[in-house]
């Protein structure tokens, strides 16, 4: 937490660490002490997106569509060389033999990115 004066006036600011190490323990008290004194909190931007619980169903077929070429090109055809044996490397110790070489390489990259996480 960082602290920025200005004459009388204080402003805090509280960083932010992703992904966060699993198992990790935050001792808050000093946190939850600060803004608790404080006049105003900021938090950080969010989008949320209200469309309707029939429509998001709707929705879910066109997402499990766009995750995959439409081409029916493989991860290994989109990819330049280099990028996918990297990317295989990864998918072996990320995520085992597991993996679904038509995705897209973004929606690769992402469930690779999430199985590193966990």
């Amino acid at each position: 937490m960082w602290r920025i004066t200005s004459g009388g006036h204080a402003l805090y600011i509280l960083a932010t660490l992703e992904p966060l190490p699993k198992r990790m323990v935050w001792r808050s008290k000093a946190v939850e002490d600060r803004i608790a004194m404080s006049q105003l909190v900021i938090e950080p931007p969010s989008v949320s997106a209200h469309i309707g619980f029939f429509r998001s169903l709707s929705l879910v077929a066109s997402l499990l569509r766009a995750r995959h070429e439409p081409n029916g090109k493989s991860l290994e055809q989109s990819l330049p060389h280099d990028m996918y044996i990297r990317w295989l490397g990864l998918r072996v110790k990320f995520m085992g033999n597991h993996g679904d070489e038509t995705m897209r390489p973004l929606f690769a990259a992402m469930d690779l990115y999430r199985q590193a996480q966990e």
